[in-house]
């Protein structure tokens, strides 16, 4: 289906921008290049923009603290700038304000099986803390982080809130989430406002090829509907972004994988007090109070549908009802184990919703193994060759500050 948004000054707006993907990443790299005067053509597969991992999110908004992994900082340093200033430019590129946040602070919780031990998180934390209070986008997040402090929980405050069975220790962190199905329905409706977007749906992309720069095109983008010609390109896909780039012989990958997860997504008809938390760090779970009758809880082993290192020949999985039922009673079960308040959710359910999409890395090997480069996430960000960017946002809370530096990039500050 290809919907057409009519303008006056179309043919006037230049330069013509292929955006591929209609995702976060590439819905904020749309509205932005459209309000500086591009003449946009968005392509998406699905029958909808923000359909995909985009909408299915937990929607964290990263300041390095899930990397304890990495202690070198190099995944914080790579990611922090985009955590911190992603609630105003978000905020300005759907031009409203940003619902459903967890109100506190999220807790680490150090798992028993945890690849790091809680003194070595302790060190990562106190050490990140002391970046964050440096950087000059400090005042930016929700609230000023100056004075923050990363604290470790009493042993009584531990047993409160967790099951000693399973967890060491506890610290509280400044992050916060958001739902990213709000944020998802908030782009939708500024794309399909803004007249210099042509949007084209249930368009799959196939391909690309270089063409003659002399025209003033660079690239024929292939696509299950079309063929067009455009001078920039902006790769936004998720799990198809390797296959297009590979099209017209782009490889910005390193040793790559691709996940696919559920998570769930729970109504409650009353309202229910249970902390957001990260169990950490390796293959452990999480849950977000976005509101008290809004959550997401996810526990990996259960999630983990599929993964591959063919990168180029992913195929998302179909799940059954069975299937679903089945991720979300042991996540419940999982989570419950660790977090008992969390068990609350269950009985006071109205509506669970298993969802998911892919993850793309570039890393491999198991969470389990303190080696695994899946603990990093240093390589992330824009990859141009000529006209052509691809971009590999690494976690959501990035694409809004990736996007901003796309557009200043094809069409100057």
């Amino acid at each position: 289906m290809i919907t057409k948004v009519l303008s006056t000054q179309r043919a006037k707006k230049i330069p013509r921008v292929a955006v591929l993907g209609g995702g976060i990443m590439g819905t904020c790299t749309a509205l932005l290049l459209a309000r500086k005067g591009a003449d946009v053509t968005l392509y998406e597969a699905r029958p909808q923009i923000l359909l995909g991992a985009s909408r299915w999110n937990e929607g964290k908004i990263h300041l390095g603290y899930l990397y304890s992994g990495d202690a070198s900082l190099q995944t914080a340093k790579q990611i922090i700038t985009g955590g911190l200033q992603f609630r105003p430019l978000i905020e300005q590129i759907i031009g409203t304000t940003l619902n459903d946040i967890t109100q506190e602070d999220d807790l680490y919780l150090v798992h028993r099986d945890s690849v790091v031990t809680p003194d070595h998180v302790n060190q990562y934390f106190g050490n990140l803390t002391r970046l964050l209070h440096d950087h000059p986008d400090k005042e930016k997040y929700w609230g000023s982080i100056t004075s923050t402090k990363t604290e470790r929980l009493s042993r009584v405050e531990l047993e409160k809130l967790s099951n000693p069975e399973y967890v060491d220790a506890g610290f509280v962190s400044p992050e916060r989430s958001v739902c990213t199905q709000s944020i998802a329905d908030s782009l939708s409706a500024a794309v399909y406002a803004e007249p210099g977007i042509e949007v084209r749906t249930s368009s799959k992309v196939l391909g690309a090829k270089r063409f003659d720069e002399s025209t003033g095109l660079s690239y024929l983008v292939e696509t299950t509907s079309d063929a067009e010609k455009f001078f920039h390109v902006v790769n936004c896909l998720w799990e198809g972004r390797p296959k297009v780039d590979a099209s017209i012989g782009v490889n910005n990958l390193s040793q790559p994988s691709l996940r696919y997860r559920c998570s769930l997504f729970v109504e409650t008809s009353r309202q229910i007090k249970v902390p957001s938390a990260v169990i950490c760090t390796g293959p452990f779970g999480d849950i977000k109070s976005y509101n008290p009758k809004k959550f997401y809880l996810s526990w990996y082993e259960s999630g983990l549908v599929t993964s591959t290192t063919d990168v180029l020949n992913a195929v998302s999985p179909s799940l059954s009802d069975t299937e679903k039922g089945a991720i979300s009673e042991t996540t419940l079960t999982s989570i419950g184990s660790v977090i008992p308040a969390s068990r609350r959710l269950m009985e006071a359910s109205t509506r669970i919703s298993v969802e998911g999409g892919w993850v793309f890395a570039n890393g491999r090997g198991l969470l389990s193994d303190p080696n695994s480069s899946l603990h990093r996430r240093d390589q992330v960000g824009i990859h141009r060759t000529g006209n052509w960017y691809s971009v590999d946002t690494g976690k959501y809370s990035m694409a809004p500050w990736l996007a901003l530096h796309v557009s200043h990039e094809i069409l100057g500050n």
